[in-house]
């Protein structure tokens, strides 16, 4: 569910295009568009979606608003 919400938030904040849909697996697609991310925002580049991404991924979020992203995450992590 973490990485649908991840999957989601990339598409629809920060215009990283999922033809795939959001089917829940970080393969290759999701791996590299993490690390643009973390590249574009001075962020350590591992591809790694640890606090400071996940952080920066919410408190940068403008379309749909932190509050949003932050429940949304919120429920996928107590349903896994």
């Amino acid at each position: 569910n973490q990485v649908k919400w991840l999957q989601e938030i990339l598409e629809l904040e920060y215009g990283f295009e999922n033809t795939g849909g959001y089917d829940g697996k970080f393969g290759a697609l999701t791996d590299m568009q993490v690390r643009q991310y973390q590249a574009h925002k001075g962020l350590t580049i591992d591809g790694i979606v640890g606090k400071d991404t996940t952080f920066d991924l919410i408190w940068e979020a403008k379309e749909y608003g932190r509050d949003y992203w932050y429940k949304k995450l919120e429920i996928y992590m107590a349903f896994e």
